[in-house]
């Protein structure tokens, strides 16, 4: 639990918003890392990372859910 924002959103926003953006940019990350793999032909290092991703993109999900947001 963080200490008590000085903002106008809730504690529990705050933290699916941070979280969201931490996973989002894992899911970047990932893509690089996967591509970085696939350079050096290790297929099961790039199927590790798309595991990673994949875990991401659930995480995003469930925290827009969670927020009440949908891609549009």
């Amino acid at each position: 639990m963080q200490e008590k924002q000085e903002t106008s959103t809730s504690n529990t926003n705050y933290d699916l918003i941070s979280t969201l953006y931490h996973e989002l940019q894992e899911e970047q990350t990932c893509a690089a890392y996967i591509r970085d793999a696939e350079n050096e032909g290790k297929q099961d290092v790039a199927s590790f990372f798309r595991n990673v991703q994949q875990d991401a993109r659930k995480h995003c999900d469930q925290a827009k859910q969670l927020l009440g947001m949908s891609d549009r």
